[in-house]
């Protein structure tokens, strides 16, 4: 029986220049039954004219081969566009010889991919074998092949991710949240999805209360920040923001070959499905509070976030400082926040770890209490007046953080510092107008977003750096003074990011601009002698003069 088909198909070959592919199925006479289908479905005139295509072609016999009863109900006038959507899963727009048959997929008509496979000197497409290949037509080439073949049902993103096998915790959250349903049909969407590790790496308990009933909206606005309407495939993912679905923006930064998304990296992209796209991820992404006030709970997990690698590294002194300073913000939020009761336990702890002299000590201090309100209802509100809160002022919080990201900065642990700083910008955004203008807090605001972009700890520890000195500039801090050596005391006035002037002992004022380097300053301007000031610029600067004769 082959034999007799290869002697007629080699006939059929030697005869096909002017032949389109319907002209060349139809004198083959084993390509009956698709034949029919492809008049049925109103493709054996696209077929016959256009191209060119590399058809796919199953036999008679393989179309027998399909349960009982298919094929009479895909023939049937309300099936039509089934059976279109599966004649073109058989279809693929240009000419491919066997020669050319890709080991990656060929997408086919119907918008899915075909994969090939080669074994025991036979192709095979998606499991079926090519019995006869490079067929040629007028307008293409056709491959006979033993089965027909089936496409695949379009998975919608929650079938993707739930095949998968790693998200099986996003998908909990999912349904508890009430986003399921909607993931599963409308869209299109584009889903970052943290992976059952990420989700593992978030502080202990946080899950745990996120899952929760009465915390539904909490976690559904978590879910949502990961979750942006259009489908965006990783070569589309633009520079600027992309809004999410619950209002706020991501953004994305390509570094060593990869993708991040807020600072976690892309981990797969591309994964498609019927409603969307799915790009994998390494870390839960956190949403940023829209208001003045973050929760205390999203206080402390950034707190441990940060603090954690650097305790398991060893930095103990880093984890300590960072999760000082992590008290300090939690003391600044309204006790609509954080409950009279668990604002005392943070204070006692802030005195505690104040007092220690072992920075391993301070930071299992203030983890205690972070695991303590973490398990506890640190958010339950109580009937008292937010305007019982006592606030730092803007130059005490801005001078702290500079205090303690300085030192970091020197010794070259600059991720250290950049941490520090950020969470003094976050802090400085918790203040009431009263204490930080309008303009301070937008000038603070966009600094914190441009810091989030930056993947180099040293450009977001000196972006942050210019903001406190601009702030300290204004009206926030009129001048900065520091005993810098044991016979000089200088006052360092800030005039922008390029120049300061300073004064020592009643000698005359001093005009400083910045180096190129960016580290330095040098003098442009004395009359007393020649100065030079080392950055960045803290509370104890090195200073160095040396009065002309």
């Amino acid at each position: 029986m082959k034999i007799f088909f290869s002697v007629f198909l080699l006939g059929a070959i030697l005869n096909a220049n002017a032949a389109s592919i319907v002209e060349v199925a139809s004198r083959s006479g084993q390509f009956s039954t698709l034949l029919k289908a492809a008049v049925e479905a109103d493709l054996a005139d696209t077929l016959s004219k256009d191209g060119p295509f590399t058809i796919f072609a199953p036999t008679d016999e393989a179309f027998a081969e399909l349960p009982h009863g298919v094929l009479t109900e895909l023939l049937k006038e309300k099936n039509k566009s089934q059976l279109a959507d599966l004649l073109k899963y058989h279809v693929v727009a240009g000419s491919y010889h066997s020669n050319e048959l890709p080991l990656l997929p060929l997408k086919t008509l119907n918008g899915q991919d075909v994969k090939f496979t080669v074994g025991s000197g036979s192709v095979f497409i998606n499991g079926s074998q090519v019995l006869t290949a490079d067929i040629e037509a007028s307008n293409g080439v056709i491959h006979v092949i033993d089965k027909v073949l089936i496409p695949q049902k379009p998975a919608s993103i929650v079938e993707v991710a739930s095949r998968s096998g790693q998200f099986s915790t996003l998908l909990k959250a999912a349904v508890e949240a009430d986003l399921a349903d909607t993931l599963s049909k409308d869209g299109p969407f584009t889903i970052f999805a943290p992976t059952d590790e990420a989700f593992a790496e978030l502080p202990h308990g946080v899950l745990t209360e996120l899952l929760k009933e009465k915390n539904k909206s909490q976690l559904a606005d978590l879910l949502k920040y990961h979750v942006v309407a259009g489908s965006y495939h990783s070569n589309e993912l633009p520079l600027l923001p992309l809004k999410t679905l619950n209002g706020q923006d991501v953004k994305f930064t390509v570094g060593s070959g990869s993708v991040f998304i807020n600072g976690s990296q892309v981990l797969t992209a591309d994964i498609e499905a019927s409603n969307g796209v799915i790009h994998v991820i390494d870390k839960v992404l956190i949403p940023q509070n829209s208001g003045a006030t973050e929760s205390a709970r999203s206080i402390i997990m950034r707190g441990i976030r940060m603090g954690v690698p650097h305790f398991n590294n060893g930095n103990h002194s880093a984890c300590a400082e960072i999760y000082e300073i992590t008290l300090r913000s939690l003391l600044m939020i309204p006790q609509s926040e954080l409950s009279k009761a668990s604002r005392e336990m943070v204070s006692d702890s802030l005195k505690r770890v104040t007092m220690m002299e072992s920075p391993t000590d301070k930071a299992w201090e203030a983890r205690e209490i972070f695991d303590k309100l973490l398990a506890s209802s640190t958010g339950d509100s109580e009937s008292v007046d937010p305007t019982e809160n006592t606030y730092e002022s803007a130059k005490s919080i801005i001078m702290r953080g500079i205090k303690m990201g300085v030192p970091h900065f020197n010794n070259s642990n600059h991720s250290v510092c950049s941490e520090i700083y950020e969470i003094t910008l976050r802090s400085l955004l918790m203040l009431p107008e009263s204490e930080l203008s309008k303009t301070s807090r937008e000038m603070v605001s966009d600094s914190l977003k441009r810091v989030t972009m930056m993947e180099s700890f040293t450009d977001r520890a000196w972006e942050a750096r210019e903001t406190f000195d601009k702030l300290l500039a204004r009206n926030t801090v009129n001048s900065v003074s520091s005993n810098l050596t044991k016979e000089t005391y200088v006052t360092m006035s800030i005039i922008d990011r390029d120049y300061m002037m300073i004064k020592w002992n009643g000698h005359d004022s001093v005009k400083l601009q910045r180096s190129s380097d960016f580290r330095n300053w040098q003098t442009i301007d004395e009359s007393k002698g020649e100065s030079k000031l080392m950055m960045p610029m803290g509370s104890e600067i090195k200073f160095f003069r040396t009065i002309k004769e």
